[in-house]
């Protein structure tokens, strides 16, 4: 066990980032404005072919937004897990 001071000390060698358990799934980087769309749930156009299985979404910044998937050139989001809406 960790005492809490310890925990708020060393929460970058205890914490996993929240998609470290899924790195080995396919993933899709988007632009700025295709973000923007995802965490709103809009279906931005994209340029990518369609995907049945569910795939890491990343931002320009490469910070993770979520789960989505692609299908007819869009971009379906399935889950937002980590993006700031804006």
């Amino acid at each position: 066990m960790y005492s809490v001071e310890e925990l708020q000390q060393h929460t970058d060698k205890l914490l996993l980032e929240v998609d470290e358990v899924i790195r080995d799934w396919p993933s899709q980087t988007v632009d700025e404005e295709s973000a923007l769309k995802f965490r709103h749930g809009s279906k931005p156009a994209i340029a990518a072919e369609d995907s049945e299985d569910l795939l890491r979404i990343y931002g320009p910044d490469n910070g993770f937004l979520g789960l989505g998937k692609i299908s007819n050139g869009r971009l379906q989001t399935v889950r937002i897990i980590g993006a700031q809406l804006q």
